[in-house]
């Protein structure tokens, strides 16, 4: 079960971070771990960065897909990019639901397609 650090922080409130046992403090106030708190500090936000690393224009695989076969060749250019490190996880995700939803799009607009073709051959059987 973890507990709750026990510093207070320099503000007065307590510690939100937690730790294993009861009374423990974090690695950030554990005087026993400081050179590891203060390498910590120093990388301040490199994870995040890494991860909201952007899609360049210049590296896009074109212009925004307009069917399906497109949305075929962004979603292997999206691969490749998080393979490669050329864009982070958060922009990956962010392209993959842009493409989900435009998949669902097309293929909305394709059945909507369907049913006024076979509303047309109904309506001429109908008749004839």
């Amino acid at each position: 079960m973890a507990h709750q650090c026990a510093a207070t922080r320099k503000a007065g409130g307590r510690c939100s971070r937690f730790v294993p046992h009861e009374g423990g403090l974090c690695f950030m106030h554990d005087p026993g771990r400081q050179e590891d708190a203060r390498a910590a500090r120093s990388k301040g936000g490199h994870r995040t960065q890494e991860k909201l690393r952007l899609a360049s224009p210049g590296n896009l695989p074109g212009p925004a897909p307009e069917s399906a076969a497109d949305a075929q060749l962004w979603g292997a250019w999206l691969v490749r990019a998080v393979a490669e490190g050329t864009i982070g996880i958060t922009t990956s995700d962010k392209i993959a639901g842009a493409l989900r939803v435009f998949l669902a799009a097309l293929d909305k607009a394709e059945m909507e397609g369907q049913i006024r073709e076979l509303q047309a051959q109904v309506k001429e059987l109908k008749r004839g």
